[in-house]
């Protein structure tokens, strides 16, 4: 049996294709319903969201980052892969907004071969953050997060309604 995951609101190309060979497509709106073969069944399931990214404990996460659990903390993801327009964007932000970003203090995951830009951005403008090629324990910088700016991934965005963080989303 061949079973598909969607969980964006329109189905991505390669996940259309592939619904004419596979048996069900588990999808997180009734509105998705189309985007399938009709030889595909459609099953509404919402996304699901990872247990090890909910409900985690700030003052363990703050041990993982090295970081104050009682600072307001911005997480920065451009996913997977990070982002170079979001790093680029928040880089060139930080002349006329590190006065008020000086009282957070940030994860910012740069993506592979990204960090070191991004990481003396914000050294340059006296911004406490810890920057990364690759984010690997999502529910710790979850638990950590007073705000995520963020690519509008399904997945990204059913993880930080999970956790009840307001989130800046960032379409691709």
């Amino acid at each position: 049996p061949i079973m598909l995951l969607e969980q964006n609101a329109i189905a991505g190309r390669a996940t259309r294709f592939l619904s004419r060979v596979a048996d069900v497509a588990c999808v997180p709106w009734e509105e998705c319903k189309e985007d399938f073969s009709p030889r595909c069944r459609v099953e509404i399931t919402g996304n699901p969201v990872r247990k090890n990214c909910i409900g985690r404990d700030r003052t363990e996460a703050a041990e993982r980052f090295s970081l104050d659990p009682d600072v307001k903390t911005l997480l920065v993801v451009g996913g997977s892969q990070g982002s170079v327009p979001i790093n680029s964007l928040l880089a060139s932000g930080l002349e006329k907004a590190a006065p008020k970003v000086r009282n957070f203090q940030i994860i910012h995951c740069a993506g592979p071969g990204n960090s070191e830009p991004v990481r003396e951005a914000y050294a340059r403008h006296g911004v406490r953050a810890v920057v990364m090629d690759f984010l690997d324990d999502m529910g710790a910088a979850y638990a950590m997060a007073d705000l995520v700016v963020c690519r509008a991934g399904g997945t990204t965005i059913a993880e930080i309604a999970s956790n009840g963080i307001p989130g800046i989303f960032i379409p691709y």
